[in-house]
């Protein structure tokens, strides 16, 4: 089970219903009877402290919107799939997590779609037969991210080469941000040429 919440990025002041006593001899002074910083921190830190189980708050990733999250959807529902530092969450329904270790690797498809003017494109993430993230998944052990918005293509590509994770076309071709590049500029030269006068 998980619980996701959303809190607002402003600094905030709570009091914890704990003695200062209570807090050092319970929870060797992690926690204080009044805090203050921004709300997700407070937030954390007490979930963390308090139930000793690991508490995620997304960082690393950065979207062309800046939010740590970019929206998709899994088959025919909408969420957002947040790039954590050791795996990938998708919230709202079904609930996803992928975790980066059972990942064997993530394919891209139209990325260069020549026959639409789509501005989407779809990642398919295929796990590792047998692994823990494969639990819930179709037999082909993947699950597909649809209708990402194409301004966190590069994005989205160079924070899994941060991850190490393998990245494909859907050809089975090796994609990196360097061949996407080339492919990008390619495409626009192309573009370039065969639009001239008449």
């Amino acid at each position: 089970p998980h619980l996701v919440l959303e809190t607002d990025s402003g600094e905030e002041s709570v009091s914890i219903n704990l003695s200062e006593e209570d807090c050092k001899s319970k929870y060797d002074g992690q926690l204080e009877p009044s805090m203050t910083g921004p709300m997700s921190t407070l937030i954390a830190r007490t979930f963390k402290v308090i139930t000793q189980t690991t508490v995620f708050i997304p960082k690393q990733f950065v979207s062309s919107r800046d939010t740590h999250c970019i929206k998709c959807s899994v088959k025919s529902s909408e969420g957002m799939l947040y790039p954590l530092a050791k795996m990938f969450l998708f919230i709202n329904k079904p609930t996803l997590v992928l975790a980066y270790a059972d990942v064997d690797f993530i394919e891209f498809e139209r990325i260069n779609d020549k026959m639409s003017a789509t501005r989407n494109f779809d990642i398919k993430i295929y796990v590792k037969a047998g692994s823990a993230s494969s639990q819930g998944l179709d037999s082909s052990s993947s699950v597909q991210f649809s209708s990402i918005e194409k301004a966190e293509l590069m994005i989205m590509l160079k924070f899994l080469e941060t991850k190490k994770i393998a990245t494909k076309l859907a050809d089975g071709e090796a994609l990196n941000t360097e061949s996407l590049q080339a492919s990008v500029s390619g495409a626009s030269q192309q573009k370039a040429s065969f639009g001239g006068a008449d």
